[in-house]
């Protein structure tokens, strides 16, 4: 499990450092997927070395991290698109000849 979060990490890491030309949903996906498995994993690893008895606080920090990973996705999915960008109209040429005859 750490091994695919410092992999994610690296991941994301790279794509927000050198501002790769990512798709603004998977983006989004990834970016909201590493805090909430370093979430899961620190509330795993709590209950492994604290025992059960703070089960039923692992179990809200996880809930309340995965409820706020979704609303993150939704807005990132009901985002409005950028428009696209329009490439200027090519400049006349001027060896061609416009008046005929």
């Amino acid at each position: 499990m750490s091994g695919s979060i410092w992999l994610l990490t690296a991941v994301a890491g790279l794509i927000l450092w050198y501002r790769l030309p990512v798709h603004p949903l998977p983006k989004a996906i990834l970016v909201g997927l590493v805090p909430y498995l370093l979430v899961f994993t620190v509330s795993l690893n709590l209950m492994e070395s604290r025992g059960w008895e703070i089960r039923a606080s692992a179990s809200y920090l996880n809930t309340l991290a995965y409820l706020l990973v979704l609303v993150y996705w939704t807005f990132a999915a009901w985002r409005p698109g950028e428009a696209p960008v329009k490439a200027p109209p090519p400049a006349p040429d001027p060896t061609v000849d416009r008046v005929a005859g």
